[in-house]
């Protein structure tokens, strides 16, 4: 019992610490607009109070970086927000990404 407890103590502080210092991402949906835009819609969750750069990447079919946009978000009461954001391509994207959103100084 001691040692299931243990565990699931250090799987916490994992799952903690290993998000410290960025925001939490998900990729809800992204839109194909046309030959030289990209629509991607996301989350990022991060602590209330805290701003975040995240950097957002639009694809080629051959995996091809198109366009990159980092876009500041924050500081946010909820620490949870949503945002839709057009990345401008230098070619015909299939897909995007959202990177990293490391926490900015205060």
């Amino acid at each position: 019992m001691l040692g299931a407890l243990l565990v699931a103590a250090y799987l916490v502080w994992v799952a903690v610490h290993s998000t410290s210092g960025h925001g939490s991402t998900t990729l809800i949906s992204f839109r194909v607009l046309d030959d030289t835009r990209v629509e991607a819609r996301y989350t990022v969750a991060l602590e209330p109070g805290d701003t975040v750069r995240c950097t957002l990447e639009a694809l080629d079919a051959r995996h091809g970086e198109v366009g990159v946009l980092e876009e500041d978000i924050g500081p946010s009461a909820t620490g949870f927000v949503e945002r839709t954001t057009v990345i401008r391509t230098t070619g015909r994207a299939v897909t995007a990404t959202v990177g990293t959103c490391p926490v900015l100084p205060r």
